[in-house]
């Protein structure tokens, strides 16, 4: 039982440490694309990856570890630990410098990528209690005499 609870801590936290930067990275070239009005800015998205990943793959790990020793615990599996990734999520697109006129845009997609990890991370976690769940009750139908 131990050992599947540290494999799904393991998935959650690479859920929590990979997902930001492509979903972060997507988001940017969709507001390019739209605002230029050139589909061919999302060509870039397998080139510039990597460089998502040097410049935020740090905060990513970081917010990953905040999120699952301290959010889960503390406000448990519920729409407060979401909101509480999106501000996680908001304070790292804070952090990052560019462009004076990209701060409303790095903060904003900050914000929307913390949210949506927030979310699937949560989704997560649902779909592992449910299971712990049902195999839990099939244990102890499974010990108990028929009558």
């Amino acid at each position: 039982m131990r050992h599947a609870s540290t494999k799904r801590r393991l998935v959650r936290l690479a859920v929590g440490t990979f997902l930001p930067c492509p979903i972060a990275f997507l988001l940017l070239l969709l507001s390019w694309a739209i605002a230029d009005r050139d589909p061919r800015a999302l060509l870039l998205f397998p080139f510039m990856l990597l460089l998502v990943y040097v410049v935020m793959g740090v905060q990513s790990l970081g917010y990953s570890l905040i999120m699952e020793f301290c959010v889960w615990r503390v406000f448990g599996v519920n729409g407060l630990a979401v909101a509480v990734s999106t501000l996680l999520g908001t304070l790292c697109g804070m952090s990052l410098r560019g462009l004076p006129d990209m701060r409303g845009v790095f903060i904003g997609l900050g914000c929307l990528t913390g949210l949506t990890t927030g979310l699937a991370l949560y989704r997560l976690k649902k779909i592992e209690s449910a299971r712990s769940l049902a195999t839990v009750e099939h244990q102890s139908d499974a010990t108990q005499p028929a009558v």
